[in-house]
């Protein structure tokens, strides 16, 4: 393969990671948030998201500090991912942000059955945390219509999906590329991480936290 393709390649494979981690980490958030409840039956939903970023700082801390990502192990598909040029760190934070993220969302009561809503509750925190939010309309303004909670018919799906269609990919390449996770026009051999280290990790955290609480309170 040409070096000239490998930039496409690249982001094609982190597009599959993305569409994995928003299918596969729905169950986990509704667990997680459910278990969080039934420890904490006195906390507001805001005191449940506010414990779930606190974990998802920590677990992110923790993968930074450990090279090559070898804290946590990404689920099936992750050497076509490899291939394509992420690397085992960047498939599990990606995974862990998928996870925070829906849960935040869940724990503010918001549904995310539809796939294409939970595309989007993810695209929009991971946008504006990379500063490539432009193009979206603020999750709220979703919920407003009747999408994110208690979906009506208010907008079509399909207008959602055009949309995650048409940013999708410059939102996560662009998340990618800020976080570090990602080296354009590079294969990453697997099991080497990009070692971000902890303190890194633990600023993407802390700042993609905040950008979910804010987008779906």
């Amino acid at each position: 393969m040409s070096a000239q393709n490998l930039p496409e390649r690249a982001a094609d494979g982190l597009m599959v990671a993305f569409d994995a981690a928003v299918d596969q980490q729905w169950q986990r958030a509704r667990a997680r948030v459910a278990s969080e409840q039934r420890r904490r039956p006195d906390a507001d939903a805001h005191g449940i998201a506010a414990s779930i970023v606190r974990d998802f700082r920590r677990d992110l801390t923790v993968i930074g500090g450990v090279a090559g990502g070898a804290a946590a192990i990404p689920g099936a598909g992750t050497a076509v991912r490899i291939v394509a040029g992420l690397s085992v760190e960047g498939v599990v934070m990606l995974e862990r942000s998928a996870l925070m993220t829906l849960a935040v969302a869940h724990a503010y009561g918001h549904d995310l059955t539809d796939m294409e809503i939970r595309k989007y509750a993810l695209l929009r925190v991971l946008g504006v945390w990379a500063g490539a939010a432009e193009g979206m309309t603020r999750f709220s303004s979703l919920v407003a219509t009747g999408l994110g909670t208690k979906a009506t018919k208010a907008i079509p799906m399909s207008t959602v999906h055009a949309i995650n269609r048409a940013v999708g990919k410059r939102v996560v390449v662009k998340w990618a590329a800020k976080s570090g996770v990602l080296r354009l026009g590079s294969l990453l051999p697997f099991g080497i991480g990009v070692g971000l280290g902890a303190g890194s990790n633990h600023l993407m955290a802390r700042g993609l936290g905040k950008a979910a609480i804010a987008e779906f309170r």
